[in-house]
Parts: structure tokens; C-alpha cells; sequence
């Protein structure tokens, strides 16, 4: 039986027991099948649109992680929540314990004690999920931008391109990304003794046991 994609009007060839199973229209490809339930759910067809909160099927009881690592709660009353109404759980515990730092760190908005935005939290085991106050402590956006750049090297090829970047002696995928597993890049092929990850070429290799080394003088 002849008929047309809902979304891009080609013309198809469908057996009519599919037509009739069928309520929403045919459609051609994923894309366009896509597109056709991103349309069904726009506005009132969502059987949930406007339902925030618990009212939402979807509700995880405010608390969720985003794509970095940190936790966020639904505080659409905090003064500095973002445009969803979530605040990072870690600078609200800082807020919490606002008594046990200097005062110049905070401002007073509506009633609530709130961390600057000029200050940063730093999570002194690096696991951004964390957020016990004994692993918190609080530095100026430049001082803790400093520290982590001091806990990192940036490895390039002969040709200058960044190919990976150390941290605390093991290579990460994803430069922007703290809250990481150490991994090797896909693209090198030769093995890493005990491990099946794969290993950087052999100038990147020599940079890695540098900066090993340079810990290790550290400690």
C-alpha cells in the first residue's frame, strides 16, 4: 500500500496491517522518527509538561550527578540555584559550615548565608562526589585553577598536538574531565605491561616516567 513518511513526506511502500498498528503516523528512517515523537512531546502532548518536582514521573528526589561527577540538589530557593533549580551539594555544605571560615568567603543574600562565586571548592581526595566537610576546603577561583594545573602535565606529539594529559601518574582521556578513570588513548596501539589498556608512544611514555619521577620526589 502506498503512503508517505509523517516527517519528510517520502513516498513508501508499507503492507497495511503496519499502517493500521501504526497511530502516530509512518515514518522513513530514525531520523524522522525522531523528529516525530520530539514533536509529540512539545508542549501539552506531553502528558507531563509543567509538572515539576515530585509532580514528574521522572523526579529522582532532587538529588542527581551531572556529566562531571558532582552532585546537584533541587534547592529552587537557594539564591544562586542554577535556571533548573539545582545547587551543588558541596558549596551548599561549605554554606552549612560557614562558622568554621573566615567570613570574608560568604555573602548575606536574602537572608541566606551563600559562598561567593569568586571562591571554589576544592575536594582534597579529588573525588568531586565527596562531599563530606572534612574533604572540603576553599580557595579563589585563580589559587585552585593553580593546584590542579600543578597535578597535571600535558603530553604532546612531535608535532605539538595534545595527545593526552597526566594526572597523578596516570593518563587521561579527557583533559576538561577531573573526575576520571586513568585510561590510555585508543589511537596507540603497543601494550602496557600487566594491563589491557594500550600505552602512549615512546616520547610520551618518557614524559609519563618524568613526571612519575617528580611525584615520587614529591612524597
Amino acid at each position: 500500500m502506498k503512503t508517505y513518511c509523517v516527517i519528510c513526506k517520502t513516498e513508501l511502500n508499507i503492507k497495511p496491517f503496519r499502517i493500521k498498528r501504526v497511530k502516530n503516523g509512518i515514518t522513513c528512517s530514525k531520523k524522522c522518527f525522531g523528529k516525530r515523537q520530539k514533536e509529540q512531546m512539545k508542549g501539552d502532548n506531553n502528558h507531563q509538561f509543567g509538572l515539576k518536582g515530585k509532580l514528574n514521573a521522572s523526579f529522582k528526589e532532587g538529588r542527581t550527578k551531572n556529566a562531571q561527577g558532582y552532585i546537584l540538589l533541587l534547592l529552587p530557593e537557594h539564591p544562586l540555584s542554577n535556571g533548573d533549580g539545582y545547587y551543588r551539594e558541596h558549596r551548599l555544605v561549605i554554606e552549612k559550615n560557614f562558622k568554621n571560615f573566615p567570613a570574608e568567603y560568604f555573602d548575606l543574600i536574602n537572608g541566606q548565608v551563600v559562598l561567593k562565586r569568586s571562591f571554589d571548592v576544592h575536594h582534597i581526595n579529588e573525588d568531586v562526589a565527596d562531599n563530606r566537610i572534612e574533604n572540603l576546603s576553599i580557595f579563589n577561583r585563580g589559587d585552585h585553577t593553580s593546584l590542579h594545573n600543578k597535578l597535571k602535565k600535558i603530553i604532546r606529539d612531535n608535532k605539538g598536538r595534545i595527545i593526552g594529559v597526566v594526572k597523578l601518574g596516570e593518563l587521561l582521556e579527557n583533559p576538561e574531565m577531573d573526575n576520571q578513570q586513568p585510561s590510555y588513548l585508543k589511537s596507540h596501539k603497543s601494550k602496557v605491561e600487566g594491563s589491557e589498556t594500550t600505552r602512549m608512544n615512546s616520547d610520551s611514555n618518557n614524559s609519563l616516567q618524568e613526571c612519575r619521577a617528580s611525584e615520587k620526589m614529591m612524597i
